[in-house]
């Protein structure tokens, strides 16, 4: 199960305590979240190990996100072996 909702704290908690209740134990839930720890989206839920999901580190106070993801690829393209 993939959430895909807005970049909203509580909400994001709140659907994964929902999913928790809702969804078997083998269910794999997940999140793609781009700018919230995975912890925190699953701080409500009383089984917190159970989401996954890239969630890349928030990029530094002074440069965007697009400048950071594009020195990313950029460094990955580069410098590939």
């Amino acid at each position: 199960m993939i959430e895909a909702v807005i970049e909203h704290i509580p909400l994001k908690q709140q659907i994964f305590q929902e999913l928790e209740a809702v969804c078997s134990k083998e269910c794999i839930l997940s999140t793609n979240t781009s700018t919230i720890d995975i912890d925190v989206c699953a701080a409500k839920m009383k089984q917190p190990n159970r989401i996954v999901g890239p969630t890349p580190p928030p990029p530094p106070p002074h440069l965007s996100r697009t400048d950071v993801d594009g020195c990313f690829f950029f460094a990955l393209f580069f410098n590939a072996p």
